[in-house]
């Protein structure tokens, strides 16, 4: 039986090798120069005989851990000269560092795996998980072009081997980069790509992947603002996931449905969704996509007026994309964060806010990010009093044709900052061009810029009763959903129309609802106009004390307002009519 330990006492002795204290039977050469001149005195098949060993035997000390040891034994057996082993061990070892979101390690193991795999036979499904594992790498490292090429390659690869799985997984891979957001986001290319992969998964029968071409179809419609179509793909999804035990894949699924649910079925039915989405992505050490379930579910309890919630998800996300330099998701964290603050007034925040996202969202190529940031800016500059100086911002932007979603915001956008402007022909034709488009869906908070505008307009031209009809409808449906972004918005729409009306009863139901709500939210930019508009109505009804109280409140929160924003703005915010009336009354 061969022993180490004399040997290893006499190298000890002779002070070429160490001995690892804290790790038993361990030691380590005194200088690199004696390692190598040590190697190097090696015949070439002795140092393969030791790698071979060597391998072995972390093999057998570590059955139940080789994922961890996978990198070591990819080099050992490497350098034993043994291939099938080197492409186990090194995609093994690719999986592993993409689980803790070392990419460029990922990135060097699936390459190692990549050259292997061309002279080994090995099986189908290990090819492409390989090739598919290795484009996300990319995708996250936000190298989209290269992992575009990376599934075009494998697409011609399963054309020239007539394998169908190889092709259907390859289209399966461009169907969904090409629907997320990203650079190279393009939904006619995903479509196209998604038919044909969905006709190849019945064709074979592969039901995971017919499941995957469902998942890609539910954001596909998303995009397009069809959010009952998408949660109708994911229902049929998540059957298949079911039953196949695909726990990963309907992760997936919940998370991206949930912005559907906000619009479909409640923000608890999407809060719930993507609750149980983030426990599977923490149990599979998913990180990249638990750091995406953060920041969407801060997107998502912003949308029920949770912004607490919505702020401390968002940081928790931050905080994560930063450990694991996902810039991507640093972005998305961002576009929360600045809701937050500018639907609590703090202006300068939300301000800062914006130029951090933007920064991120060009570095990382999260051109929506973008997008959301300079909506959100010009918005800010519109409560401000300098709606021109927003309605520049707009124009600036530049929105994928495609993508509803986009085109909506940035209509919707400019219709507000028409009315903060007073400029109500620019108003009304941009009304009239929203009005053209598919605005009926919540996800692109089209109906709500529909009813804001539609009732601005109204009360201008005083037919109040014109005001209320542009918002009771899509009152009562955020009222069913939970949904508070912008609830409070329509409810003072809709009390100033019952004001208008005479109805003083209703007016005053209106508006306190939207006082509870914007309390509840702590959303200060429109709590102090409802308050304003609840005093004047208590001075109708008599109550002048009352009516002292909620002005006195109202003009407290303005006088906070100020303090939060940039010095420049402190004239402009005070020269706005509605201010000048609180303050001067």
């Amino acid at each position: 039986m061969l022993t180490l330990t004399t040997p290893l006492t006499r190298l000890e002795h002779a002070d070429l090798i160490r001995r690892l204290r804290e790790i038993e039977d361990a030691y380590q050469f005194k200088h690199n120069l004696i390692q190598e001149s040590a190697y190097a005195s090696l015949l070439k098949n002795d140092r393969r005989a030791l790698h071979r060993a060597c391998a072995a035997a972390l093999e057998r000390a570590y059955p139940n851990s080789l994922d961890e040891y996978a990198a070591l034994l990819t080099k050992h057996f490497a350098e034993a000269g043994d291939d099938a082993k080197t492409f186990e061990y090194a995609r093994r070892a690719g999986d592993a560092a993409f689980r803790v979101h070392a990419l460029d390690e990922a990135l060097i193991h699936y390459d190692t795996a990549g050259l292997l795999a061309a002279r080994l036979q090995i099986s189908i499904s290990e090819v492409l998980h390989l090739h598919q594992q290795r484009g996300r790498v990319l995708e996250v490292m936000g190298r989209y072009q290269d992992a575009l090429d990376a599934y075009r390659a494998l697409e011609h690869l399963g054309k020239i081997r007539n394998e169908p799985q190889l092709e259907m997984g390859a289209l399966l891979s461009l169907a969904t980069l090409y629907t997320f957001p990203n650079p190279a986001q393009d939904l006619r290319e995903a479509l196209r790509a998604n038919r044909a992969a969905l006709q190849f998964a019945r064709a074979t029968r592969d039901e995971a992947a017919q499941a995957r071409a469902l998942w890609n179809m539910q954001q596909y419609s998303y995009f397009h603002g069809r959010a009952d179509e998408a949660v109708e793909y994911s229902q049929q999804a998540l059957a298949l996931t079911d039953r196949l035990n695909l726990r990963e894949l309907r992760a997936y699924i919940l998370n991206d449905v949930s912005r559907a649910l906000v619009t479909t079925e409640s923000v608890p039915s999407a809060l719930n969704a993507l609750a149980e989405a983030r426990e599977i992505f923490r149990e599979a050490k998913n990180l990249p996509m638990l750091v995406d379930n953060l920041s969407t579910t801060a997107e998502c309890a912003q949308s029920g007026g949770e912004l607490d919630m919505a702020e401390q998800f968002a940081r928790q996300a931050q905080e994560l994309s930063q450990m694991i330099g996902n810039v991507w998701n640093l972005a998305y964290s961002n576009t929360s964060l600045l809701g937050v603050f500018a639907l609590r007034g703090e202006y300068t925040k939300a301000l800062e806010a914006c130029d951090v996202t933007v920064r991120l969202a060009r570095e990382s190529g999260f051109f929506i990010a973008a997008h959301i940031a300079d909506t959100q800016r010009a918005l800010i500059y519109g409560e401000l009093g300098e709606p021109a100086r927003g309605i520049e911002v707009v124009k600036q932007i530049r929105v994928p044709e495609s993508i509803l979603l986009f085109e909506a915001w940035r209509a919707g956008t400019l219709l507000g900052l028409s009315v903060l402007q007073q400029d109500y022909a620019a108003a009304r034709e941009t009304l009239a061009f929203a009005q053209q488009l598919n605005m009926d869906d919540l996800s692109t908070y089209g109906p709500i810029f529909l009813a804001l505008g539609g009732a601005e307009i109204a009360l201008f031209e005083k037919r109040y009763a014109d005001a209320v009809d542009a918002t009771r409808p899509v009152v009562n449906r955020l009222r069913a959903l939970q949904f508070r972004f912008l609830f409070p918005d329509l409810l003072l729409r809709q009390g100033r129309g019952y004001l208008g009306m005479n109805e003083l009863d209703a007016a005053q139901d209106a508006l306190r609802e939207a006082e509870r709500t914007a309390r509840y939210m702590q959303a200060r930019p429109i709590l102090w106009q409802v308050l304003a508009e609840l005093s004047d109505l208590e001075m109708r009804r008599g109550d002048v004390e009352r009516a002292r109280v909620l002005k006195q409140e109202a003009r407290e929160i303005t006088a906070r307002l100020v303090e939060q924003m940039p010095h420049e703005f402190h004239a402009s915010f005070r020269a706005q009519a509605k201010v000048r009336a609180l303050v001067e009354t």
